[in-house]
């Protein structure tokens, strides 16, 4: 008589003991603190980020405010994270003295990024 054991598939410990809830949350995407150093422009960056007056009103609401919308990035196969959207804002913390910035981590391909930095 052969077994039909191989057909049994277990619950691993994950689903047993966690709810569905914690699950989908495991998966939403978060928005993470990174060590400004950590975050790269994107290569050829259409646009100019300058030293201007609307710069030192950015610096000044960083200062007062923080961050409000984080930077979307995506890792870096040389290591750290390239910048897709949030260029100007990584420069504001720079100059407000801010050790790091609100991130959303995104693992897109290139073209994606590209969409997304210049939409």
């Amino acid at each position: 008589m052969k077994s039909s054991a191989k057909n049994v598939k277990l619950a691993s410990l994950d689903d047993l003991f966690s709810t569905e809830e914690s699950r989908q949350d495991a998966e939403r995407e978060k928005v993470v603190e990174i060590a400004l150093s950590e975050l790269h422009p994107f290569p050829n960056h259409p646009f100019q980020i300058r030293d201007d007056d609307s710069m030192k009103e950015a610096v000044e609401s960083v200062k007062e405010y923080g961050i409000l919308t984080p930077a979307i990035v995506r890792p870096r196969e040389e290591g750290g994270y390239e910048i897709v959207a949030g260029h100007r804002r990584k420069r504001a913390c720079e100059l407000a003295g801010l050790e790091t910035m609100p991130a959303i981590v995104r693992d897109i391909d290139r073209d994606m990024a590209t969409i997304i930095m210049v939409l």
